[in-house]
């Protein structure tokens, strides 16, 4: 395997050098690989021969359970609702710390008001696939992203900026969403052999993933102006916000999860394998497709208003096992709000860091999670419930 890797990125960087000629652009040698490796990857996945991995979910110790999950959950609504009110009326301005009212406020709130939303939808959509992706994987550290259906957007986006680089709005969300569709599309067609076998989703995912990320990252590195707009998208950036993407969001976060409330028994089994799950009357491949499209749904449309923040997606789900939400319903919601708050605070600590500069609101959704994750790494292989 080494002398083949060593091989293939030996031929990779000739290619790439030999595409430039003297004086040409010039992609990214990584770029290149993503280019030749994905599509390497999707002709490999139908001839692969893998094994069922093991479900975290059927073994080791039991998980921590909260005595009353619904009173915590509404704390922490409560907590996420003052989160979005201190973001609302507290700020920074070239004479300080300041608490708006009054007419400033109303003038304050066009501008906060649907940054707030945006983030505080996305984050909850985030959350909500993330526990969907782990959940049906058995994998705990399996995130949106791995879907690729967040960097199908971005790879929408950038066709259409390709076509006009001052493409409207609304042209780049019918980007976005297109781009979002047709990896879905395709990886659903790849894991659909395999009946949506766990294992396959997640290397369908991540051989469309690798395709989609070379395109934007060979697109960045021409340093046109295309290549700003994929950079602030990618940076994770709410700065655009308007109130057309947070009606969007909002009115699309409950009709998007209620399925997955509705499905919480599935939820609950599928960690604990396909024999057992089969064994309950759950329909196994059916149920996973299921969930794989609500999931996939909810990371394009949070990754079309805010960029690939699958990090959140990653990271809200533990922290809602790790205050003690282990059965899916309570688990599903708990993330969601933890999402939500993570998002607003980001997004909150983005514009007051560096005032008056902004900061990628992805940044600080990272560094405030980001320590967790060390934590689990360092602790072990995380506890699935």
């Amino acid at each position: 395997a080494p002398l083949i890797g060593a091989v293939l990125l030996w031929l990779t960087d000739g290619l790439v050098q030999l595409a430039a000629g003297s004086g040409g652009e010039r992609i990214p040698t990584g770029a290149g690989a993503a280019l030749l490796g994905g599509p390497l990857l999707l002709w490999l996945l139908p001839r692969l021969r893998l094994l069922e991995w093991p479900h975290l979910g059927s073994k080791g110790a039991a998980p921590r359970k909260a005595s009353r999950p619904r009173l915590i959950i509404l704390l922490l609504f409560g907590l996420a609702l003052v989160a979005a009110i201190v973001a609302l009326v507290v700020g920074r301005g070239p004479d300080g710390w300041s608490i708006a009212g009054g007419d400033l406020l109303t003038d304050l709130a066009a501008w906060r008001a649907p940054r707030i939303g945006v983030a505080a939808a996305a984050g909850a959509m985030l959350a909500a696939a993330g526990v969907v992706i782990q959940r049906v994987t058995g994998n705990p550290l399996a995130s949106p992203e791995v879907l690729g259906v967040s960097t199908g957007a971005g790879a929408g986006l950038t066709a259409v900026l390709m076509v006009s680089a001052t493409a409207s709005l609304g042209w780049q969300l019918a980007g976005s969403a297109l781009g979002s569709l047709a990896t879905l599309i395709a990886m659903l067609a790849l894991a659909a052999r395999a009946k949506f076998g766990a294992e396959r989703l997640l290397l369908a995912g991540i051989a469309m993933s690798a395709l989609c990320s070379a395109a934007i990252t060979a697109t960045i590195a021409m340093g046109n102006a295309q290549s700003y707009i994929l950079l602030r998208w990618l940076s994770g950036s709410t700065g655009q916000a308007s109130a057309l993407d947070a009606g969007l969001a909002l009115a699309c976060l409950l009709p998007l999860t209620l399925p997955l409330f509705l499905a919480a028994r599935w939820l609950d089994i599928l960690p604990l394998g396909s024999d057992s799950a089969r064994g309950l009357g759950v329909p196994v491949a059916g149920g996973r497709l299921m969930l794989i499209v609500v999931a996939a749904l909810l990371t394009a449309l949070a990754a079309m208003v805010v960029g690939p923040l699958s990090f959140v997606g990653l990271i809200a789900p533990h922290l809602a096992r790790l205050v003690g939400f282990s059965r899916a319903r309570v688990h599903l919601a708990g993330a969601m709000v933890l999402g939500a708050l993570l998002m607003i605070v980001s997004d909150w600590l983005s514009r007051m860091a560096a005032f008056p500069y902004e900061l990628p609101a992805g940044l600080f959704a990272s560094l405030l999670g980001g320590p967790y994750l060390v934590y689990l790494l360092a602790k072990g292989v995380p506890r699935q419930g």
